[in-house]
């Protein structure tokens, strides 16, 4: 804008001057040349300048958004895009197996939200890895309690079973997604409930309460009346979320909610 602007200028003083070619000779080259004032931006950030390379160019040229998780997620991951590819007949190497289970991690690229049948959420993700890109399809229950890591750009990590057809590309049926991050971040040990003196919750109620927040926490119990201490088996384990601890301190009480972490 301010280049325009300046030429514009330049413009209206030559009008205003009523200057000809032959007044040129009166005036000196330092007088006469204009200089365009260019503000100084400097480089830009290193992922938004990546994505812009893949925007116009439809590659990574000047590096690639995962290089910084690659040692992280190289220590968690079981597969990549490549093993979802059909192998050529010249190649080693073949296709990943039907039911197959995974831990694939990567950027997401897009992410397409569906209504089921019972108008439930559903998702079907792309994720980019190193070698390629990779469908992750994520059912309702499932996308319930994971949809806050679900924006684009976002680096996950994904366990699931592999989903193989002929006619298809392979997928990845998505049971647990957990977001990386490049800081160390307090990983939950445990969550411990205590039903208090009074409470007229039972280790029922509240493991059936749980099943909403599946995951890989483990769960203890601890009723006060009777000083028993209860494990909850793994299908009641759980996702330590936000939404997980204000419901349960409403459940129980504020005290009575407590995640150890390793």
């Amino acid at each position: 804008k301010n280049i325009l602007d300046g030429i514009s200028q330049g413009r209206k003083n030559n009008i205003e001057g009523q200057m000809n070619l032959f007044d040129m000779d009166s005036i000196g080259d330092s007088e006469y040349k204009t200089k365009d004032e260019l503000p100084d931006l400097g480089e830009y950030p290193e992922r938004e300048k990546l994505s812009m390379e893949k925007e116009v160019l439809g590659i990574y040229v000047s590096g690639h958004p995962l290089a910084q998780y690659r040692e992280k997620m190289g220590r968690k991951v079981s597969h990549s895009s490549i093993d979802f590819m059909p192998a050529e007949e010249e190649e080693e190497r073949e296709q990943i197996e039907e039911e197959t289970k995974v831990i694939v991690g990567g950027m997401i690229g897009s992410i397409s939200v569906k209504y089921t049948r019972n108008n439930d959420k559903m998702a079907f993700v792309t994720l980019e890895d190193f070698q390629g890109n990779i469908e992750i399809v994520i059912f309702p229950k499932i996308y319930k309690q994971f949809a806050h890591l679900l924006e684009e750009e976002n680096t996950i990590l994904v366990k699931g079973r592999a989903n193989v057809s002929a006619d298809q590309e392979a997928k990845v049926i998505a049971s647990f997604i957990e977001k990386v991050s490049l800081e160390e971040e307090e990983v939950p040990a445990s969550l411990w409930l205590k039903i208090a003196m009074g409470n007229t919750h039972t280790p029922v109620d509240i493991l059936r309460f749980l099943r909403k927040y599946r995951g890989e926490t483990p769960v203890y119990i601890y009723i006060e009346e009777t000083k028993e201490k209860m494990k909850a088996e793994s299908i009641y384990w759980v996702t330590i979320n936000k939404d997980l601890i204000e419901e349960m301190k409403v459940y129980l009480g504020e005290g009575n909610v407590i995640v150890k972490y390793k």
